[in-house]
């Protein structure tokens, strides 16, 4: 009975393992194909002539960016440690402290440029007449420099409290060990998820009391508004929120408690479940850096437009249904010029 019991666990871990295996290499190819032929895309849009001269087209060219870059230094790394059972973070001391600061870089400078984004728009339809006087291109660029020197400040300590130690990447010594497990880990989930989606949910909850103030008005002396576009631009804006909470913070916790969980897990089942669930977060964290183009590019008509042209070469017709044709961000009472940035 013993030996029964024995040989149906090692079997179920065996499974599991497996499944965690086949996650990390078809999953993180599929993610890593369609991020970068999506970020691709939106990069390649928002830099056409008709897009480029609006200050929202600079964020998300480099958000754009980021989300790629993101995906191949974090989870590029996994997918080739599951394919070749190589790890290039534990290949040289320089290359372990390198690739550890760009990947906790990269993922902090992108919660902040979203945040950057929220915050541009959020004064493109409170205050319409002074939004191109204080977003400026170049106060736009002083914004993404500023944001990126200090996010390289916070994460500057990664240099000194890593290294690799007997070919493993790890904390540098027992210090720095409990600096990573007992603080370094809530302060990451702090930057990287909960406080930008605090601050974006408000600034979005403003946009949208906003608009709605803005069509109740306009409703009054134009017959045929409806109430659709501002309910669809509100689910828009409350599904970016979530959709960013809820594919960043779970890997945050995890590694919150990990240290917990794996001082109860005390069979090779349990260690496999664990390593199941860091799989599973690590793919709804990337998915983020991989469908940012479609919840903040491709909402927009003017975007769909320009990708139409782009892939048609300019050769097809862009038709647009009535109803959408009416759709704007800032339909009332708002200068034509901020309702062209506002509908990227």
């Amino acid at each position: 009975m013993e030996n029964t019991t024995s040989s149906d666990l090692s079997g179920r871990t065996s499974r599991i393992s497996s499944i965690t295996k086949n996650i990390w290499i078809y999953g993180a190819a599929f993610i890593i194909v369609f991020g970068t032929i999506g970020n691709g895309l939106s990069a390649t849009v928002m830099t056409r002539k008709r897009l480029r001269r609006h200050r929202t087209s600079i964020y998300l060219v480099v958000l754009a960016i980021v989300d790629t870059a993101v995906l191949y230094t974090g989870l590029l790394r996994h997918w080739i440690r599951e394919v070749i059972d190589v790890d290039v973070r534990n290949i040289s001391a320089p290359g372990c402290k390198i690739h550890i600061f760009l990947v906790y870089f990269l993922v902090h400078f992108e919660a902040w440029i979203l945040v950057w984004i929220s915050a541009e728009r959020l004064v493109a339809v409170c205050l319409p007449h002074r939004a191109k006087v204080i977003f400026t291109v170049r106060f736009v660029w002083l914004q993404i420099t500023g944001t990126g020197f200090v996010t390289f400040i916070i994460n500057l300590h990664i240099f000194w409290t890593v290294s690799l130690k007997a070919n493993i990447c790890v904390p540098y010594n027992r210090k720095y060990e409990v600096f990573w497990e007992e603080i370094w880990s809530k302060v990451d989930l702090v930057i990287s998820s909960f406080v930008p989606f605090v601050v974006m949910f408000l600034m979005n909850l403003a946009i949208v009391t906003r608009l709605l103030h803005l069509r109740s008005t306009r409703k009054r002396t134009t017959s045929h508004v409806t109430a659709a576009p501002a309910n669809a631009m509100s689910t828009m804006l409350i599904t970016v929120n979530f959709a960013f909470l809820i594919t960043t913070s779970p890997v945050a916790i995890y590694l919150t408690n990990l240290r917990a969980w794996q001082h109860s897990a005390r069979t090779e089942r349990d260690r496999a479940v664990l390593d199941l669930v860091w799989a599973c977060v690590n793919m709804a964290a990337y998915t983020n850096n991989a469908i940012n183009f479609l919840l903040y590019c491709l909402s927009g008509p003017t975007f769909k437009k320009e990708l139409v042209r782009l892939v048609c070469l300019g050769k097809c017709a862009y038709k647009v249904h009535p109803q959408q044709a009416s759709f704007s961000l800032t339909t009332a009472t708002v200068p034509s010029n901020t309702r062209d940035e506002m509908n990227l």
